[in-house]
């Protein structure tokens, strides 16, 4: 995987689909949390 960027273009659509069900998980609907969740996911990258 290439870390020549911050996000893969390929992956953030993935990402978000993953950021938002964590999201949705966590009860979260703000904008705030999907971007916290995205965050979460991409430390797990």
């Amino acid at each position: 995987m290439a870390n020549d960027t911050p996000f893969d273009p390929e992956d953030v659509v993935a990402m978000g689909t993953k950021a938002k069900m964590i999201s949705n998980i966590t009860g979260g609907k703000k904008e705030k949390d999907i971007t916290q969740a995205m965050v979460d996911v991409r430390a797990l990258i």
